[in-house]
């Protein structure tokens, strides 16, 4: 036998070897793929489900802009409102500036009227030139944030 021919014999070797070792890796992959996973003993030791919380209110989304620093829950008074295609939007002057507020399909509030405004400000809808839109955003009655902070 030449040289040339046990070199290659060596090297159809490595190769079947290689080959053969790459599919038992599949195959076995293949086999842990296609069976149930097995019960683990720390199965106990997990926690309990969590019990079912109650639906969220209207008075506990606005605590959550209360505490979001984000968020804006100030004292307005309406400098102008709009209402286009039975969709009412406000601005509102505060202390830190104005806002635009879209408020639904609603009754639209006049000029001067005070609110609670409660908002963030949206990431879309925003207009060069315009004051900030905040959406989500609520207008409560004056003393809200107060009646919310006491609870």
């Amino acid at each position: 036998m030449t040289r040339t021919a046990a070199v290659v014999g060596v090297v159809l070797l490595a190769a079947g070897l290689v080959a053969g070792w790459m599919a038992r890796g599949r195959y076995d992959a293949f086999e842990r793929s296609r069976k149930p996973p097995e019960e683990d003993d720390k199965a106990e030791a997990a926690p309990p489900a969590a019990a079912p919380r109650a639906p969220r209110t209207h008075d506990d989304e606005l605590r959550q802009v209360l505490i979001d620093p984000k968020a804006h829950a100030l004292a307005a008074r309406v400098r102008n409102a709009s209402n286009v295609g039975g969709q009412c939007e406000v601005e509102v002057d505060t202390t830190v500036g104005w806002f635009r507020v879209a408020c639904g399909t609603g009754d639209t509030p006049s000029v001067g009227e005070r609110f609670e405004l409660f908002g963030r400000v949206s990431p879309d809808g925003q207009i060069d030139g315009a004051p900030p839109l905040l959406r989500p955003s609520w207008l409560e009655p004056v003393g809200t944030i107060a009646r919310l902070r006491g609870q």
